[in-house]
């Protein structure tokens, strides 16, 4: 199907089937032909795709886990190559979107950026700072800075005259308008 100058190793006559069978039993020159072969495949459909927090190379290298997968499992019984390889590599992708969008996976997805010390940069902290100016109230702010500056609920609550129950639910309100993250 996608054919490429990688077909030097003198297993270009046969068909994608059968050096897909070789290469599913060990031989290199093989795998490298269908890797070579189907890399087009495997960038056009990456490139359709998108995952939150995925760089595009990140796509592309999902879809190559799924031609491996491909190369692996493939029966010549069952299906032609090309049509098993392109199956495969658009089931990586889905999976690694359906992964990339979990919630487990929201505190990679969505990190902020750190300098080299592990504290957030200072273009990302002024970035944050605005968004607070302009989503907080001045008792969400209030007890958002004291919280970050590492006070207690019972503390907060002390410094601004009201109780820990009002802090609380500061803070929730917090937590849901600027989401995981602040938006940057």
């Amino acid at each position: 199907m996608y054919r490429s100058a990688d077909d030097r190793l003198g297993l270009s006559p046969l068909g994608d089937d059968a050096i897909a069978l070789l290469a599913r039993d060990g031989d290199r020159e093989a795998a490298e032909i269908l890797v070579s072969r189907y890399r087009p495949l495997v960038l056009s459909k990456a490139r359709s795709f998108y995952a939150s927090g995925a760089e595009p190379a990140d796509m592309v290298q999902e879809g190559m886990i799924g031609l491996w997968q491909a190369i692996r499992d493939f029966q010549s019984h069952r299906a032609k190559f090309s049509a098993f390889a392109d199956l495969c590599v658009t089931r990586q992708l889905v999976s690694a979107i359906k992964c990339a969008s979990r919630a487990k996976h929201s505190a990679l997805n969505n990190a902020q950026e750190l300098d080299v010390n592990g504290a957030i940069s200072p273009a990302s902290r002024v970035a944050i700072s605005i968004q607070c100016q302009q989503k907080l109230s001045p008792i969400e702010r209030g007890a958002f800075d004291r919280f970050l500056e590492g006070k207690s609920y019972i503390e907060i609550a002390a410094e601004m005259s009201c109780t820990t129950k009002s802090i609380d639910n500061a803070l929730q309100r917090v937590k849901r308008k600027l989401g995981p993250r602040p938006t940057l």
